[in-house]
């Protein structure tokens, strides 16, 4: 877990310091600096993995050694050259992201200048070469989400980091799912998928020539005061309210509502119809808005 983190001439900050204590949401305004923290985690995090690589972790000269990455590889921000990484992309100096983790270690990457297709990165001196070699937080910046390819071949490592640093997460999002599915993630993420959106998610196959990914829908809720949660947030939308949902009420043979709560469709029903009609009319309402 992270603690503090500290940005230095990095993009649209100067220097500033971010408490990140506990679970964290960043919300605001465009053009704050939230997409910023997220890509300095995972530019520390990379610059630390890249530079673990050269095996050296002694100081020479009182400094730790450099290690070269180029624009290419560098994955948590795509750039079309590496000066709009520097603050008011004055390209000189040294970024430096210094990040304090919730175990009490501390380490600050530095990231240096070279070229418009290179930099070089290594731990600043004031960390000790023990803390340096077991500092590690495990981060991907995942940018929002483009959309999905028609096929997905299984993936690299690499060639995934790739996409990610392109912006292109819709393209591995099948690979992602492959992977969870071979480890201890896949029985946690099977069941919030059911439980928020009540269909079963099928183990993906990764031995064609493209990954298949299915999900069987589930019978829908028997009981309409438990509705799916996407289900009720979608329906609590001013859109839903007021341009879709009362076309669909008519249809399904429901007048004359003025819709708050999924279990408000329930009420206005008779005692005699029966538990089959309930969910006839439900039913037939979520299949409209393909839910």
């Amino acid at each position: 877990m992270i603690r503090e983190l500290t940005i230095r001439r990095f993009k649209r900050f100067e220097e500033e310091t971010f408490d990140l204590q506990g679970h964290v949401v960043l919300a605001g305004p465009n053009n704050l600096g939230k997409t910023t923290i997220l890509q300095a985690i995972a530019a520390w995090s990379l610059a630390l993995t890249r530079w673990k690589q050269l095996g050296d972790f002694q100081r020479h000269g009182g400094q730790y050694p450099w290690a070269p990455i180029a624009r290419q590889a560098f994955l948590p921000v795509p750039l079309a050259n590496f000066e709009w990484l520097w603050h008011e992309r004055q390209y000189r100096g040294d970024v430096e992201i210094d990040l304090t983790s919730a175990a009490g270690w501390r380490v600050c990457m530095q990231l240096r200048a070279d070229s418009t297709e290179q930099i070089y990165v290594r731990p600043r001196a004031d960390a000790e070469p023990d803390t340096v070699r077991a500092a590690e937080v495990l981060s991907t910046y995942v940018p929002p989400m483009s959309g999905l390819s028609i096929g997905e071949p299984v993936y690299t490592r690499a060639k995934q980091d790739q996409l990610l640093g392109q912006g292109r997460p819709g393209e591995i999002i099948r690979n992602l799912l492959l992977e969870a599915s071979q480890c201890g993630a896949w029985e946690p993420l099977a069941e919030a998928v059911r439980r928020l959106f009540r269909c079963e998610l099928l183990v993906p196959d990764g031995s064609g020539a493209d990954i298949v990914c299915e999900y069987r829908p589930e019978a829908f809720a028997a009981d309409p005061h438990e509705p799916p949660p996407i289900v009720e947030s979608f329906l609590r939308s001013t859109k839903a309210r007021e341009s879709i949902l009362p076309p669909i009420l008519t249809e399904a043979g429901i007048h004359g509502l003025e819709y708050t709560r999924y279990s408000d469709i329930a009420v206005v029903m008779t005692r005699d119809e029966v538990h089959p009609e309930v969910i006839d009319k439900l039913d037939h309402i979520q299949q409209a808005l393909g839910l």
